[in-house]
């Protein structure tokens, strides 16, 4: 293993559920909970953080996707 982070847990306690997507470098990942909400891009080599940006989410279990030069996220957190 070259590097790992901790994330926040989900209200059911099972992790993100969320897989992360790798692209040109970058590991971007969702982590929406109850307490801190944030989508995260990392250096895929040395797990720095390149960006985060807060996001206004309850737990939910969505993987982001690339299309072109676009990082798309569709959550169902709002039910």
């Amino acid at each position: 293993m070259l590097w790992e982070k901790t994330v926040h847990e989900t209200r059911f306690e099972c992790g993100t559920a969320a897989s992360p997507v790798l692209h040109e470098g970058r590991l971007d990942l969702v982590n929406d909970n109850e307490a801190d909400s944030y989508l995260v891009s990392l250096d895929a080599k040395t797990g720095s953080e390149l960006w985060r940006a807060k996001r206004d989410e309850k737990s939910n279990w969505a993987t982001p996707a690339i299309a072109g030069d676009r990082l798309l996220i569709r959550t169902a957190a709002r039910f």
